[in-house]
């Protein structure tokens, strides 16, 4: 048996870390690669976090445990969002020790799948990111930044050009990943993997029994593989095999990165 957790954050953001809200280390641009959503298709959300000179932002998983992470918390209502693609971050040397930091343009990558039964219409996708800024001396408090982007899901019949080719291009190369990896083309479908309880079931629960404006919760998802069967694990050793994914819809919520048992 499985047992994955997820965290969700209910909107408006929590305050009670302190976070401020300023633009004075890096700004944030936010693209699709696409024109326009389609019931039944993928696509990416690009973030681009452009860090000011002089300045870095400690990496998603930095060096010290002390640090604060860079993250991303992300919803959609009509939409699902998948597993966030971070840069690695490269290790330097500062007055107070090493860090493993991303400094001017930084690229993250967010999965993006709308169910086939998706209603036509206008979609909104939001979140907010979270990082510490620091320059070669000292690191500042931390900062928490909103963003979102307003599309549409348009019908199938209805033409989808790819956009924003050199956003992406840039993202390839620097999280070092095949462009093949990027999901969303105009003609490009789901995979139709069969909705079948034959190998698995599958149970949720949350860990509160309501949730409030500003406060934090996790859904854990027991997966429940029977006997004589197993799975792919979420990193599989062979990457020719398909692996466990998660993808999650919400509305009025921010989901963050899925915690998945090794395997």
């Amino acid at each position: 048996m499985l047992a994955l957790l997820l965290g969700i954050f209910v909107s408006p953001p929590a305050t009670s870390q302190g976070f401020l809200n300023k633009k004075t280390y890096a700004e944030l641009t936010t693209v699709l690669n696409v024109s326009a959503l389609v019931p039944g298709t993928k696509a990416t959300l690009a973030l681009v976090l452009d860090v000011k000179d002089k300045f870095h932002v400690q990496a998603h998983i930095p060096l010290d445990k002390a640090s604060i992470p860079f993250e991303v918390k992300v919803g959609a209502c009509g939409a699902m969002t998948g597993d966030i693609i971070y840069p690695v971050g490269e290790v330097h040397t500062y007055g107070f020790g090493q860090a493993k930091v991303y400094s001017g343009k930084t690229y993250i990558l967010i999965p993006i799948e709308v169910p086939a039964d998706a209603a036509v219409g206008e979609v909104k996708i939001v979140g907010k990111i979270s990082y510490q800024a620091c320059d070669n001396e000292s690191c500042y408090p931390p900062i928490e930044e909103p963003f979102s982007i307003t599309t549409k899901i348009v019908p199938a019949a209805e033409k989808v050009e790819p956009a924003n080719a050199d956003v992406f291009k840039a993202a390839v190369d620097q999280l070092k990943i095949s462009s093949s990896s990027l999901l969303g083309t105009a003609t490009e479908k789901s995979q139709g993997f069969l909705k079948k309880k034959t190998y698995a079931t599958l149970s949720t629960a949350l860990n509160v029994t309501a949730l409030q404006p500003g406060s934090k919760a996790n859904i854990a998802l027991v997966f429940d593989v029977k006997d004589g069967f197993h799975a792919q694990a979420h990193l599989p050793l062979d990457k020719d095999n398909i692996p466990l994914e998660v993808k999650l819809s919400t509305c009025g919520l921010l989901a963050g990165d899925f915690i998945y048992p090794a395997g």
